[in-house]
């Protein structure tokens, strides 16, 4: 994990019994080489004396560009953070889809109690989650779309945020507790496909392919045995024959599990709970897709066999030099960059099959490309 610029911290002061939220955004130049410290403005709110004490609570998580009826702040009066919805949509680690899911969000926290506003000290995050990755394997001989979902299913209760979609869930900052407004907590489930929103959305794994989904887990260090489920498309699902082990696992680390489908049975396979650090992880967002599409700009961008079509009604030609599409791949790398010189002008470049995001000023577009 690394800070960039844009970050922010959601605070929370208490005084004399009420909480006052504020954002502390981050100092973009004390952003430290290797992207760990950086510096935060923090403004206290004027509620409270120059002199007087407070408890200080925050939190760090990446949130979306929409509202905060998301998820993603405190909640009025209280030392209560609702985290960000539909994190089963959230298991990349860099792509973003076109409502801003797609990268895994972890909360981290911090507190200081009895400070003044002279003597707020440095400040230290901790975790309060870990990641499961779930490297997937297409062992048949063809090509196949990602599948709609993958979903690991405990004997037992164990996952606030396994499948939350527009539940609720809360971290009290206080007690250092989640919960959430779901009942049935048995689940956690990685959506890849089944949405146009999401940045896999339309994907392909080619035979013998594998690709590597992450989910944050919030909280829970005791896993229960887990069966998984693969939803292939609409019609057909398909259950492991056999269990994942329990595990008890650390704030702050990612475990690795490994599955495969080969046509008729979808299996664990390999060496399961390989441990890393969440440190090796960069969740900032390579390319931002909080942009208008370029459809709405009348801009209309198609893939084809091994390329990619740009078309356009209106006038690229803004400066003197034209206009510029940058088309980058999912992990956010500039592959591909075409002068669009003239109104009406179009054009087209050549692209190995995968999905692409273009960038034209201060539009994008995902585009598929077979």
């Amino acid at each position: 994990m690394k800070w960039e610029t844009g970050d922010k911290l959601m605070l929370n002061f208490k005084y004399n019994g009420s909480y006052y939220k504020a954002d502390a955004p981050i100092v973009p130049a004390s952003i430290s080489g290797d992207g760990k410290t950086a510096q935060f403005t923090i403004t206290v709110p004027s509620e409270i004396p120059a002199d007087a004490a407070f408890d200080l609570y925050g939190v760090y998580q990446k949130t979306n560009e929409r509202t905060e009826t998301n998820g993603g702040y405190f909640l009025d009066g209280t030392n209560t953070y609702r985290l960000e919805y539909s994190e089963e949509q959230c298991i990349t680690y860099n792509q973003l889809g076109t409502i801003q899911t797609g990268i895994l969000r972890p909360m981290l926290k911090f507190s200081q109690t009895g400070v003044t506003q002279s003597t707020i000290g440095e400040i230290a995050l901790q975790h309060t989650g870990w990641v499961m990755a779930v490297t997937f394997k297409n062992s048949t001989s063809a090509e196949m779309q990602m599948p709609l979902y993958i979903q690991l299913n405990g004997v037992s209760d164990w996952c606030v945020n396994g499948f939350p979609q527009y539940n609720g869930v809360d971290y009290d900052c206080t007690t250092g507790s989640f919960s959430t407004q779901k009942t049935e907590l048995r689940h956690l489930e990685y959506t890849i496909n089944q949405y146009n929103w999401l940045p896999l959305s339309g994907g392909k794994l080619a035979a013998g392919a594998s690709y590597t989904y992450y989910r944050w887990i919030a909280g829970s260090t005791n896993v229960p045995a887990l069966t998984a489920e693969l939803q292939i498309n609409s019609s057909t699902a398909v259950q492991t024959a056999s269990t994942l082990s329990a595990k008890t696992t650390a704030l702050g680390k990612v475990y690795h599990v490994n599955v495969e489908w080969n046509g008729t049975n979808f299996a664990y396979v390999g060496t399961q709970w390989a441990e890393g650090s969440l440190n090796t992880l960069n969740i900032s967002k390579e390319v931002s897709t909080g942009l208008e599409t370029l459809t709405s700009q009348g801009i209309q961008v198609r893939g084809g066999k091994g390329e990619i079509r740009i078309d356009s009604p209106l006038s690229l030609g803004r400066g003197a030099g034209g206009e510029v599409a940058y088309v980058y791949n999912v992990s956010g790398m500039l592959v591909r960059t075409l002068l669009l010189l003239l109104q009406g002008a179009g054009g087209q470049v050549s692209v190995p099959a995968g999905i692409y995001i273009v960038r034209i000023g201060n539009g994008a577009e995902k585009v598929l490309v077979r």
